[in-house]
């Protein structure tokens, strides 16, 4: 289950899955990948890692993806705003952190490729790195999920709109770490029916 990563109390997992899937022209978290809604493979591999506590925020197709994936193991949220913009869907889920949480990792619900050993992978280079914000680079291109340190909670309160973490990384003072893997699963996401199309021609 991941790597040898001691499970130490500090970073929780925020599962980011209320958007509109306006692209996509229906609730893409909804759609069927390797026998399982898209949003049930990113809440596994959370659930499987060394998280805790972990937080997904749903938005209006929350009757839907309650019907259809097992949360049993999260802290399920329904952002009521969730039209307005992902600003306040991060802050939802940024509520429901625990004061001893030294940080929180922001997934998408839309990166079903992404795994546990790779979400710990991540973990462990938050623990020699607290203060830094630490993101996944695959040759070259910068993906996700974040892991962002809880000093920087009050600033991500302050977003608005379709606004997301990424529009605080030009702040004076923040540093990023950037940790290199060798899983594309951190570039890959899904938007548009090509991209669903594309994600099953690969699986």
């Amino acid at each position: 289950m991941g790597t040898d990563v001691a499970p130490r109390a500090g970073v929780a997992g925020i599962v980011l899955a209320a958007g509109l899937s306006e692209r996509m022209g229906r609730c893409k978290l909804a759609l069927p990948f390797r026998t399982k809604p898209l949003l049930a493979h990113v809440v596994a591999a959370a659930a499987a890692s060394h998280l805790s506590p972990l937080i997904v925020v749903l938005g209006e197709d929350a009757p839907h993806l309650k019907e259809s994936i097992d949360f049993e193991r999260a802290r399920v949220r329904v952002n009521p705003h969730s039209r307005t913009g992902r600003a306040s869907s991060l802050k939802t889920g940024l509520q429901q952190v625990p004061p001893e949480c030294t940080g929180a990792m922001v997934l998408l619900g839309d990166q079903p490729l992404v795994t546990a050993v790779l979400i710990n992978t991540l973990l462990a280079s938050f623990r020699r790195h607290p203060d830094q914000w630490v993101a996944p680079v695959y040759r070259g291109r910068r993906g996700n999920p974040v892991v962002i340190p809880r000093r920087w909670f009050p600033d991500l309160l302050t977003l608005a709109g379709d606004q997301g973490p990424r529009h605080l990384l030009s702040s004076p003072g923040l540093q990023l770490h950037l940790v290199e893997v060798d899983d594309p699963a951190v570039v890959i996401d899904v938007d548009t029916p090509e991209d669903y199309q594309a994600l099953k021609s690969g699986q």
